[in-house]
């Protein structure tokens, strides 16, 4: 997907879900060191998000997906 594209994610079954970025460049890791262990300590504040989204020039946008 090209950079600057809004999207989103949502697994909707009930086992964890996994998914594989690529950065090119490289340096897009850093983000997720940092949003990696918010994410997994359930649905994140996005007071808490907003900053590190910020930090690394992206937009949280809207509210969490729903199955709806």
């Amino acid at each position: 997907m090209p950079s600057k594209i809004p999207h989103a994610f949502l697994n909707l079954t009930d086992q964890p879900g996994e998914i594989i970025v690529v950065y090119t460049p490289g340096g897009g890791h850093k983000f997720y060191e940092e949003f990696g262990p918010i994410s997994r300590m359930g649905p994140p504040d996005p007071k808490v998000l907003g900053p590190i989204f910020e930090k690394y020039n992206m937009s949280l946008l809207g509210p969490p997906l729903t199955p709806d």
